[in-house]
């Protein structure tokens, strides 16, 4: 069963914030985050396709 994710969130004491426009560029830094064992990153809507990237 997964983490729910206010669980993760309580273990994590760091959540990296993103600027994103990129779906290669979002899971790239997706894969790099969880490799470095932080599984949660914020997205900030600043870009047009920063809705579409959260979907992902």
């Amino acid at each position: 069963m997964s983490d729910s994710l206010l669980e993760i969130l309580r273990r994590t004491r760091v959540v990296p914030v993103a600027v994103l426009d990129e779906v290669g560029a979002a899971l790239r830094t997706a894969a790099v985050l969880v490799e470095c064992e932080l599984p949660v990153i914020e997205i900030t809507l600043r870009t047009g396709a920063a809705l579409s990237l959260i979907h992902i």
